[in-house]
């Protein structure tokens, strides 16, 4: 999905969350530069992509092997050369003309191109040059901004312990950054979505730095901030993650708590979904060709579950917990089969096929057929 970097993004699950560029930011362009560089560039919004694959000690190799994360590889086919001298051009000419903050856009829309085209280095780099400019107009809001995209540039190339560094850094910017856009444009986005937005990032960090402590703390202090603005897909989002830390500690009792929390802050119907093969109301839908925002969103919501659920199913193999592995892979199954998402089915019956490898044993109830690298279940 292609985002507008000006406006704020959805939350989503295990994925990190990118600050909007704040209000004189967004202003920088002139009326009638519509297709221009001048306007803020669109953004790839971060997906989360299911993987047949277990934690490995010491590091989770998240984004470098697994490919979590939707690096767009054609993209960077489609890189436009051209578009970025001339974003180079401009910088250059607001530079020499002392305008800090249109100069600040020129090194952000840089930064997104090279972002867009899973040059995730590279983006850093800019993302650092946009805040230079930032911070001689004494514009906080653009500084803090930038310390999110520049975290979140980090996740991604894996530097861990500099993203959290960026986020905690970014965290005692907000408060002199509402002020000033409150004197400036009157106002921008709340202190609580800011913080929540910040440490969120940071849990996930510490996520995959295997320190659940230090997880565990950041969604707690970014679940009291998500209390003040009471925003459901946040919330979501936040046990998502948690779920995932108890996990990987093999707390499955909280795992299951958090996911039920998950399932009714998205209101999934699962329950009818593992006993009728329910969610007709989508298929009805989608027979008579009606668009529907509710039933959009009440699918993506599934599919994220769908994703949530082969995590864990992957983490309780991990912990050598093969029953749970395999409940949780026959919940991302069924509802796999449900939404018809072929690729979605073929991981999560790849998780129960490894546990019944696994486990050196097969039941009369199931049926493991090999085809290439993909493990089809039939169930009857």
């Amino acid at each position: 999905a292609i985002i507008d970097s000006a406006k704020p993004e959805q939350f989503s699950p295990l994925v990190p969350h990118r600050i909007p560029l704040p209000p004189l930011l967004a202003a920088q362009s002139p009326p009638n530069a519509q297709n221009s560089a001048a306007r803020p560039q669109n953004r790839i919004q971060l997906q989360l992509h299911a993987a047949l694959t277990a934690v490995e000690q010491p590091l989770m190799q998240s984004t470098k092997e697994n490919d979590i994360f939707s690096i767009n590889q054609q993209a960077f086919c489609l890189f436009n050369q051209e578009k970025i001298q001339e974003l180079q051009t401009l910088q250059v000419t607001c530079a020499r003309s002392q305008r800090p903050l249109a100069e600040a856009l020129s090194f952000w829309n840089i930064a997104i191109e090279n972002e867009n085209a899973g040059l995730h280095e590279k983006a850093s780099v800019q993302f650092e040059n946009f805040i230079k400019p930032c911070q001689r107009a004494g514009y906080t809001p653009g500084v803090l901004c930038g310390l999110s995209s520049l975290a979140v540039s980090q996740f991604l190339i894996q530097k861990y312990q500099d993203s959290i560094n960026t986020n905690e850094q970014a965290l005692k910017l907000i408060n002199e950054s509402l002020e000033i856009a409150q004197k400036t444009s009157g106002g921008w986005l709340t202190s609580s979505y800011l913080a929540a937005s910040l440490l969120y990032n940071t849990g996930l960090a510490f996520l995959e730095l295997f320190d659940f402590e230090g997880a565990t703390l950041s969604f707690s202090r970014a679940l009291q901030h998500c209390m003040q603005i009471q925003v459901l897909q946040i919330e979501a989002s936040i046990n998502a993650a948690q779920a995932v830390c108890n996990a990987l500690s093999g707390d499955f009792v909280k795992v299951d708590s958090c996911i039920d929390r998950f399932i009714e802050l998205l209101q999934i119907e699962e329950a009818s979904l593992e006993t009728t093969l329910g969610l007709q109301s989508v298929k009805i839908v989608q027979q008579k060709e009606v668009v529907s925002s509710v039933i959009k969103t009440q699918v993506d919501n599934t599919r994220i579950l769908i994703q949530l659920l082969i995590k864990i199913s992957n983490l309780s193999r991990f912990h050598g917990e093969m029953e749970k592995a395999k409940y949780y892979g026959v919940r991302a199954f069924n509802l796999a089969r449900v939404m018809q998402e072929s690729l979605l089915m073929s991981v999560a019956a790849g998780c129960i096929g490894v546990c019944a490898q696994q486990e050196e044993k097969q039941g009369n109830d199931e049926i493991m057929v090999f085809e290439g690298d993909i493990y089809q279940y039939a169930f009857q």
